[in-house]
């Protein structure tokens, strides 16, 4: 049985702003339906990675493939249509609108999709994010965790093929942790989506993870498997320390 074609490709990705390089040399393949932990220092190149991916930024050497397909001249917008969805670090919902419409948002960046298809997937988003029952109220009344979890559900609304979550689990509680843990888990096995997840909560990443790449001073420095990772030694040194 032949391997099946990586979803996303990173092909000697180098990212530099001004005399600062942010990554370098970055090569990456990722499989369809696996979750990859992309983890490192602060200021290790993680974020700079995934705004290579949607276009943020373009690289000054390498090339992204998505499907097969290079996409790093794409706009932004063309990207997305390709199946890339990814959230941010600091949620900033629409807070006047109500969730279902921040949800719906996410539906139609990019497409132009019929507004009751649109509010037809942002409602079934909506529930499986556990946010049922609150869809028309205004985005501003949801807790951290609840906006974490809005965030989530806007880029899953337009149906992705590749999720890039940026810290959704920063700032939550152990309990709110665990709870995400098994949702994201459940966007993996139920809804068939592949994602890339920027962390800091250890316990968190090693544990939903297949892969973990780790990126120090803009390089990658290990690829592999939650268990060989925490026993690289250049991760211990450079990231885990000696209690991982």
């Amino acid at each position: 049985m032949m391997p099946a074609r990586p979803l996303l490709e990173l092909n000697g990705i180098t990212k530099r702003f001004g005399g600062l390089t942010a990554v370098r040399d970055i090569s990456l393949a990722v499989p369809p339906g696996e979750i990859v932990g992309l983890i490192g220092p602060n200021g290790a190149g993680k974020t700079t990675l995934f705004n290579v991916i949607t276009g943020v930024h373009r690289p000054d050497m390498g090339e992204v493939r998505i499907g097969g397909q290079r996409v790093d001249r794409l706009a932004r917008y063309l990207i997305a249509r390709r199946g890339v969805r990814r959230t941010y670090q600091i949620v900033r919902p629409f807070a006047d609108m109500s969730v279902l419409e921040n949800v719906m948002v996410g539906a139609l960046f990019g497409r132009s999709e019929p507004q009751e298809k649109a509010e037809a997937q942002a409602r079934a988003v909506t529930a499986f994010m556990g946010l049922q029952g609150r869809e028309d109220e205004p985005a501003a009344t949801l807790n951290l965790g609840e906006k974490k979890r809005l965030e989530i559900a806007r880029a899953l609304a337009a149906d992705p093929d590749l999720l890039l979550l940026d810290e959704a689990l920063s700032g939550l509680t152990p309990r709110e942790i665990d709870t995400a843990c098994e949702t994201i888990g459940r966007i993996q096995t139920e809804l068939g989506k592949t994602i890339i997840i920027v962390e800091h909560v250890m316990r968190a990443i090693m544990a939903i993870s297949d892969r973990i790449v780790v990126l120090h001073h803009g390089e990658k420095i290990a690829d592999g498997t939650p268990q060989a990772v925490r026993r690289d030694p250049r991760v211990i040194e450079a990231y885990l320390g000696e209690s991982a």
